[in-house]
């Protein structure tokens, strides 16, 4: 991840395009509400039990949905 620049005293237009430019980049990495989840390669889906707070990873083999506790 690319670190933002310092901010300078006054106002600097090539400053702010080049802080714009980082977080745009990085927010094109972040989960957004109603869209679409997809899992892939080696992401995992790592989900907690409602009743004993054990955390598990949700996977899908063959049509077949498992949860595996870590």
């Amino acid at each position: 991840m690319t670190p933002l620049p310092k901010p300078s005293a006054a106002y600097d237009a090539g400053n702010e395009s080049q802080a714009r430019r980082i977080i745009e980049e990085a927010d094109r990495f972040n989960r957004k509400r109603g869209q679409d989840l997809e899992i892939v390669g080696a992401e995992r889906l790592i989900i907690s039990d409602s009743v004993t707070g054990q955390r598990g990873v949700l996977s899908v083999a063959s049509g077949v949905l498992t949860w595996t506790a870590l």
